[in-house]
């Protein structure tokens, strides 16, 4: 009774150091991805769940971004009702979702470490190993970043499964495990990896010593992956069903697929040691490609990988060190979706992509601790320790949420991590320019263009920086070459033909909105400006057409209802006139 007592209020404690860590988090902005996902994205703006599941356009307004994703769609579209569009809403959702995890953790490791040594409860073990992920400064970026969701939704749903799968035999039976890992495909492609590590559990759990057990049993591969079948089965199922609906648009990554998989190998290393010193955290990394297998980067990251193989095959044949085996193995098959080469990405690595391979080191950590307190004289100098780690985490993550306040402390810190990152350099220039220093933002632009000359989106900003300056010249030869650069993007055209339309120059802004639709149907403020250009040459008819096909997008918006009742207001004139 003293030992659960003192389990929970350790866990309130616990509780209470989690949400004071995120406190200062929850009025920090959107970033990077999340103004196509959520801000300009019109089809979030109404609960349609039918919608989310049948066009993949809904996860995106950018075309070559729109993955399938209609949970996680759904789960936005809800948090953006709740909270009228505001960030808050989406982070209160995306902590809670945190916290469900952490507890869910809680509950897989000391099923993980009970299977191991069955003679204790390792409650208290459990706890503090899965409060020391939940604090883990690298894990501050999946929190924050609104649209890296899909990692912290789909891992929160893959441990949901595993949890439900090791410790109900019932719900294993009829698989009732599968429906938290059917969500988790529906949040995001990676989760396909769940039959792998439901296989790695199940061998862990035909392995163990059993209570009355002298010997640990006789490995079982083909009994693993035989019960891992229903589950691959189905991931795959819906692997396929997802490279099926998303448009052809989409486009992950122009890499090369040897590049970016010899670039793998050091990167995983970059993961590993990151675990252990989160030092250069960075939300956008200057990171590059390896061009042959003689790069020192190569050649170190395959030795490594050979190490971690080697240690965890050796501590997997003693039943006392098979946790650390099995955490091991969850960091590379965790790794493996983003790292194997099978999807190719537009970043060679991301801290996010470290969310769902740090649970597996934190399981051979805590574990790894626990074995090495056994040993010491004075258990109350290592729990101090691990206590005075587990703070210094809590302290970093604290911090990071501070550089991910808003757009200019985000992408200043990335200026100063990643400086050959022309996108990192851009951004941080369009900080600036939000806040009316042109100049100064025109600098960075300059920057990033030595770093990054075909960046068709560097170019749109240039030329808007220039356009402000009043230089319209120098902004049209820069809208043009965003065009010729990138002809499928509809940006090029929308702020070109709002350049345009800014100069009194409305016919010729029109064409060019036409093709910004054409190409994006998503994207608002294309649909907003056509209305107002439409309003300002008074072509009643096409606005017309604009304004209702708007409100069958979003009912509820408010600048077309706006255009409507303008609209409504003249045809009534018009009637009165013809009273008269």
């Amino acid at each position: 009774m003293n030992r659960r007592v003192t389990f929970i209020l350790l866990a309130l404690a616990f509780a209470v150091v989690i949400a004071l860590t995120y406190s200062n988090h929850f009025r920090n902005s959107f970033h990077f991805d999340d103004s196509h996902v959520i801000q300009q994205n019109l089809n979030i703006r109404t609960i349609d769940i039918a919608k989310f599941f049948t066009d993949a356009t809904t996860f995106s307004a950018l075309p070559a971004n729109q993955s399938y994703r209609p949970f996680l769609v759904t789960l936005f579209a809800i948090w953006y009702k709740l909270g009228s569009g505001q960030p808050f809403w989406f982070h209160v959702g995306a902590f809670a979702c945190y916290m469900l995890l952490w507890m869910l953790l809680i509950v897989f490791f000391q099923r993980i470490f009970v299977l191991t040594s069955p003679n204790n409860d390792h409650g208290i073990l459990s706890l503090m190993a899965a409060s020391f992920y939940v604090l883990h400064a690298a894990n501050a970026e999946t929190v924050n970043y609104i649209s890296a969701g899909s990692d912290l939704v789909s891992t929160t749903l893959m441990v949901m499964a595993l949890v439900i799968y090791a410790n109900w035999p019932r719900m294993r039976k009829y698989g009732i495990y599968l429906v938290p890992a059917l969500l988790a495909m529906f949040t995001k492609e990676t989760s396909a990896a769940f039959p792998l590590f439901l296989a790695a559990y199940i061998l862990f759990e035909n392995q163990v010593v059993g209570p009355s057990a002298t010997k640990p049993r006789p490995p079982s591969i083909s009994h693993s992956l035989r019960n891992a079948i229903p589950a691959t089965l189905i991931c795959l199922a819906l692997l396929y069903l997802c490279q099926e609906i998303v448009p052809k648009t989409f486009l992950p990554s122009s890499h090369t697929r040897l590049e970016y998989v010899l670039a793998q190998p050091f990167v995983v290393l970059h993961y590993f040691i990151t675990f252990f010193l989160p030092f250069n955290l960075s939300a956008d990394t200057d990171w590059e490609t390896i061009k042959n297998i003689f790069d020192d980067r190569f050649v170190v990251g395959v030795v490594f990988l050979s190490v971690l193989v080697v240690g965890a095959i050796k501590a997997w044949k003693k039943n006392s060190t098979r946790p650390i085996a099995f955490g091991i193995l969850w960091f590379l098959i965790g790794v493996m979706p983003t790292s194997s080469g099978v999807v190719i990405l537009s970043e060679v690595m991301n801290d996010h992509r470290m969310f769902l391979p740090f649970i597996g080191l934190s399981i051979a950590l805590g574990w790894s601790v626990a074995l090495f307190l056994q040993r010491m004289a004075s258990k109350t100098a290592g729990l101090l320790a691990v206590l005075a780690l587990m703070s210094c985490h809590a302290f970093g993550t604290f911090q990071r949420n501070k550089v991910w306040h808003n757009e200019e402390t985000l992408w200043y810190d990335v200026t100063q991590k990643s400086p050959k990152n022309g996108r990192g350099l851009m951004n941080y220039g369009l900080s600036l320019m939000a806040r009316g220093d042109i100049q100064s933002a025109l600098f960075w632009f300059e920057r990033a263009l030595h770093l990054s000359p075909n960046y068709p989106y560097l170019h749109i900003n240039v030329a808007i920086a220039h356009g402000a300056l009043g230089d319209s010249v120098k902004a049209e030869d820069h809208f043009k070459k965003a065009i010729a650069l990138s002809p499928q993007f509809h940006g090029c055209y929308y702020y070109y033909a709002r350049f345009l339309d800014q100069l009194g120059r409305p016919d010729e802004a029109l064409p060019l909105l036409s093709k910004a639709l054409e190409l994006g149907p998503g994207f608002i403020e294309s649909r907003y400006l056509l209305m107002a250009v439409n309003a300002k040459i008074k072509d009643w008819k096409t606005l017309h057409i604009v304004v209702e096909e708007t409100l069958k997008l979003a009912p509820n918006d408010d600048m077309a209802k706006s255009f409507q009742k303008m609209l409504k207001s003249i045809n009534n004139l018009k009637v009165a006139e013809h009273r008269e």
